[in-house]
């Protein structure tokens, strides 16, 4: 079996990382960690992306996306079974997938670009109106190319996290309790500092690490509205569900739940209630 829930990774990490992620953290990860069997899961999913790489299935750019996803999950299960926290292990394997997302676009910066003005090309074709907009918008998705990667590497965790410890021997994830560490507050302001510096890379460094922070607070911010109105949730809990995925698609109700979770770092209304 556990061939073939390597075999199904690959596969989904390939097509699209983010619904691989969730599979891998949520959907085998009870297995993984209750059979011991990490290390023989990560070994096929490696031999077998290295052979479809060799036979041509995949692209070398394409290999080292799903090496970095390969091992921002071996690190996730890492840091979970080593440190015991869900929060930890969520937000340090987010930090690393943003450091390898950054690499990967600096080695293969010539493939994103052109990618990314392709698919600008065909947009643009599609919409004829606009294009003041799209150009903007084409504009700061190349120059934060890797934290928008980065953080749906971070929601798949924080969504396969909620589905995993479904056996009784795996804690659960207490979401409610979801904590930023204080070295966020100095992420926060390096990215503010660095985005004074407009139009050079110093900009790009520091929105990148802006975009990823408010995403880390939208999480905490979502760990104080349930705690706040916990009975409610715990009653629909299909709405939390959905209040995350809203959040995926919804940018105003993250720059809320973003700013939640700030304040929270220094009235901590979990506590209140």
């Amino acid at each position: 079996m556990i061939f073939l829930y390597a075999v199904i990774y690959s596969v989904l990490a390939y097509l699209n990382p983010f619904l691989a992620t969730i599979y891998g953290v949520g959907f085998v990860g009870d297995r993984l960690l209750r059979s011991g069997k990490l290390n023989q899961f990560f070994l096929a999913s490696l031999v077998l992306s290295i052979l479809a790489t060799i036979f041509g299935f995949v692209s070398k750019v394409d290999f080292f996306e799903i090496l970095l996803a390969q091992l921002s999950l071996y690190i996730y299960f890492y840091l979970l079974v080593n440190k015991g926290k869900y929060d930890l292990a969520i937000l340090g394997t987010g930090a690393f997938c943003l450091a390898g997302e950054v690499v990967l676009f600096i080695v293969f910066n010539a493939y994103y670009l052109q990618v990314i003005d392709t698919a600008f090309a065909v947009t643009q074709n599609i919409l004829n109106s606009n294009q003041e907009y799209l150009g903007l918008v084409w504009r700061l998705y190349k120059e934060n190319f890797p934290s928008l990667h980065s953080v749906m590497f971070l929601l798949a965790l924080y969504l396969g996290s909620l589905l995993l410890g479904r056996k009784e021997e795996i804690p659960r994830f207490d979401f409610r309790g979801f904590a930023l560490p204080k070295v966020i507050d100095l992420w926060l302001l390096a990215g503010i500092v660095l985005l004074v510096f407009k139009k050079s890379i110093g900009w790009s460094i520091g929105s990148n690490l802006l975009i990823v922070a408010s995403v880390a607070l939208s999480l905490a911010g979502l760990g104080v509205i349930f705690t706040i109105w916990q009975k409610w949730f715990e009653k629909y809990k299909i709405l939390y569900l959905l209040f995350v995925v809203v959040l995926l698609f919804n940018n105003y109700l993250m720059f809320i739940l973003s700013f939640l979770g700030l304040l929270d770092r220094w009235f901590n209304f979990r506590k209140l209630s």
